[in-house]
């Protein structure tokens, strides 16, 4: 018998999840759902039912309105220097 999970206290082999799901693998280890763009969830705490509550709908402002870019430049600027110092180390190892 493999391990129980558990979505929401109801035993699941497939689930669609939300934001604020409970998940419990094994009955060893459980997870909550979260979505970074959602706000208002820490007041849904889970009420003894085991089943935490979900806001009606998500506002317009809590939807992310693009792509930050800020990091993208560090990471193209890494992958170039990783893969200059591979070619590096390709040509110039000892045969």
């Amino acid at each position: 018998p493999g391990a129980v999970t558990l979505v929401n206290g109801l035993p699941a082999r497939d689930a669609l999840l939300a934001a604020g799901d409970q998940v419990a693998v094994a009955g060893k280890h459980r997870f909550v759902v979260e979505v970074p763009w959602i706000g208002g969830l820490a007041e849904n705490a889970p009420d003894g039912s085991g089943e935490a509550k979900r806001s009606p709908s998500v506002s317009a402002e809590s939807q992310p309105r693009g792509v930050h870019f800020g990091r993208w430049p560090w990471l193209l600027l890494a992958a170039a220097l990783l893969a200059a110092l591979l070619s590096a180390l390709l040509m110039f190892a000892p045969r």
